[in-house]
């Protein structure tokens, strides 16, 4: 159902292309593919989904798209047997899927430092577990060997 895919950084002219491509193809939907998310300007990413001179258009990543697809399989699937005019009548639905899109980019930003948060607690519990057991093994070194005694027994120190 999407037109082609592309893989570049977006611009104004990369979404006009697109959008002139899926209506001499009739498609109606066109999906722009940005490397990494650094490529998609800001307002991309504030529209990750948006119409664009009556073709809906998907902005994302490589990293993105098969999660992106599997959040507008549903809607594909009604824009198959209900026509693509589907999204036209329903504008409610087409805002939700922008408000989905939004709170799972914020999901994954907050994931991303979730991630980081727990290496480096993992790196710090590393460090001390290292430390403490440099500091047993230091510890159970003995000082001073037991004396025996003239009649054999060992003599036993206090606290020992």
């Amino acid at each position: 159902m999407p037109s082609r895919v592309r893989n570049t950084g977006t611009s104004a002219a990369t979404v006009d292309k697109l959008v002139r491509d899926a209506k001499e193809r009739n498609i109606p939907v066109g999906i722009i593919v940005a490397k990494e998310e650094s490529q998609l300007r800001q307002v991309d990413k504030e529209t990750r989904w948006g119409r664009n001179d009556g073709v809906w258009i998907l902005r994302t990543t490589r990293q993105w798209l098969p999660r992106d697809l599997d959040v507008l399989k549903p809607l594909f699937e009604r824009m198959r047997m209900q026509g693509s005019d589907f999204l036209e009548g329903n504008g409610a639905l087409a805002e939700e899927v922008r408000r989905t899109f939004a709170d799972i980019d914020r999901i994954e930003s907050e994931l991303k430092k979730a991630v980081k948060a727990v290496g480096s607690a993992a790196r710090l519990v590393t460090k001390h577990r290292g430390r403490l057991q440099e500091l047993c093994d230091n510890a159970a070194a003995p000082k001073m060997m037991p004396k025996p005694r003239q009649d054999g027994r060992v003599c036993q120190s206090a606290g020992a």
